[in-house]
């Protein structure tokens, strides 16, 4: 199994020295560390979509549960004892501007972050993207692994676009704070809203940081930079507070009494907040798959010609009829985000054909233990997820430990394989024999191989009776696919 090493030191497939390039959904690089966009700053870190995308928030933490309300309860309980003049009296201390002003100039530079950010989450669906992320290429650093996971959305939106709207409305609180000492409103005006905001903020980049390093496994350079300017704002918030001689909770206090003042002015603000989120929420265009659009076939591959494998191997795992007149080969990796996402996306697009296709499972790991064109990094587990689930197939059970494995919240590692195994309903004394037999090793060699002769340069991807697609083909593309394939039959 890999990890023994039991063959040699390390991988021994042909053209050991040839990289993979930075043009696929999943890339794994040569040179570099595999990228895919992020999110970041209330940043974000390619999920699901929907309420399911809510839901999975609500189970990411689990087994490393951070109690984040407690966290918070906490802080302002402790804030609470700052120093503070007599509640009945107004602040005093001079007006803080220059934080303030620190204030409007981090948030607006946090703004640039997150377009950064959702621009790199949007392109992320051409599978020719590569974003820039500072720092890659070393150890975890991975922008485009963080934006394309499950985590980098929040109700169907990019938490990087989340980030962008509460940095304007960090700067506009921050610009109501500064007329208040011009006599617009009470001294302080906005400041309670502020530390809100900024402990809520810090407490997001801590839950993030927290994702990105333990369920992601890589670190996004631009989320980084999000969490250093929150934690920035939240200095200069505090800051303000202490040269005014208040503290957060008679801040709070004293905003919460000017909107309770003036119900038209909090009608305008809650209205205004519920317009935006709801235009977000509706209007937020999804990103678009390859091909979307597009009229023209994708290239059919020259089977057999300087050497190019048929990428069909019939004792590979497959669905559908035998004689189905498409056969649809995918190459597929069990960290691969995008990978979590094609068997929704596949069913929904392939509907209209039932019956017409059979589609048939290959490995292409990206983890150097197996594949000798990926660089080796942390997190790697997909070579022994791998093994699995070719040793689940000789007890057919291939495709519940497939969903299983697709679907873990958790590190794929051998205690956890295990546990899907048994899920699945495997014998767990013939996988072990399996396992320590030469047999699935060799299978997954045989389709790495088979890879690197077909020239992947990532995954998903996908052969359509030997068209090839990278990424999640369009409905579009796969519709032009089935025409010309079906009248030809």
């Amino acid at each position: 199994m890999y990890g023994r090493k039991r063959r040699g030191s390390g991988p021994t497939l042909a053209n050991p020295g040839r990289e993979l390039e930075q043009n696929s959904e999943c890339p794994a690089l040569g040179g570099k560390d595999v990228p895919a966009p992020a999110n970041g700053g209330l940043p974000h870190g390619e999920g699901s979509r929907s309420g399911e995308a809510h839901e999975k928030r609500g189970r990411l933490l689990r087994g490393h549960e951070v109690p984040l309300g407690a966290v918070c309860s906490v802080l302002f309980a402790a804030l609470s004892w700052l120093p503070g003049k007599d509640r009945s009296s107004s602040p005093s201390g001079k007006a803080p501007r220059a934080p303030l002003i620190a204030i409007i100039v981090l948030a607006a530079v946090g703004m640039a972050v997150m377009i950064q950010l959702t621009y790199t989450h949007w392109a992320a669906a051409d599978p020719s993207f590569a974003s820039f992320c500072p720092g890659a290429g070393a150890a975890g650093v991975d922008c485009d692994d963080v934006a394309r996971s499950e985590y980098s959305e929040l109700f169907g939106v990019p938490i990087s676009f989340w980030g962008l709207l509460a940095y304007m409305g960090i700067i506009a609180v921050a610009a109501w704070t500064l007329r208040s000492f011009r006599g617009k409103a009470h001294v302080g005006a906005g400041l309670g809203l502020l530390s809100v905001t900024a402990v809520g903020s810090v407490v997001t980049s801590v839950a993030l940081g927290y994702i990105a390093h333990y369920l992601i496994e890589a670190v996004c350079s631009w989320c980084t930079a999000g969490y250093v300017i929150n934690a920035s704002i939240a200095v200069a918030v505090f800051t303000s507070l202490w040269k005014l001689r208040m503290n957060p909770l008679e801040a709070l206090g004293r905003d919460l009494g000017f909107f309770v003042q003036r119900p038209a002015v909090t009608a305008s603000f809650c209205g205004g907040g519920a317009v935006v989120a709801a235009a977000t929420l509706l209007l937020y265009p999804t990103p678009t798959p390859v091909g979307d659009g597009e009229v023209e076939l994708p290239e059919r591959i020259e089977i057999g010609v300087d050497g190019m494998p048929d990428p069909v191997r019939e004792e590979a795992p497959f669905k559908g009829p035998e004689d189905a007149v498409v056969t649809i080969v995918e190459f597929t990796d069990y960290q691969c985000p995008i990978c979590k996402r094609a068997s929704a996306h596949m069913s929904r697009v392939l509907e209209p054909y039932e019956g017409e296709y059979r589609i048939m499972h290959r490995y292409f790991p990206l983890d150097h233990a197996c594949n000798p064109l990926v660089p080796a990094r942390p997190g790697q587990h997909s070579c022994q997820a791998s093994l699995y689930t070719i040793c689940a197939m000789e007890q057919d059970k291939f495709w519940e430990m497939n969903r299983l494995v697709f679907g873990s919240r958790e590190p794929l590692e051998e205690a956890h394989l295990r546990k899907l195994a048994e899920r699945a309903g495997c014998d767990l004394d013939l996988l072990d024999e399996c396992l320590a037999a030469d047999r699935p090793e060799e299978h997954l060699e045989r389709d790495i191989q088979d890879g690197i002769d077909l020239d992947i340069k990532g995954t998903p991807t996908f052969f359509f009776n030997g068209r090839r697609v990278v990424g999640l083909p369009s409905e579009e593309v796969v519709r032009r696919i089935f025409e010309e394939e079906l009248e030809g039959s």
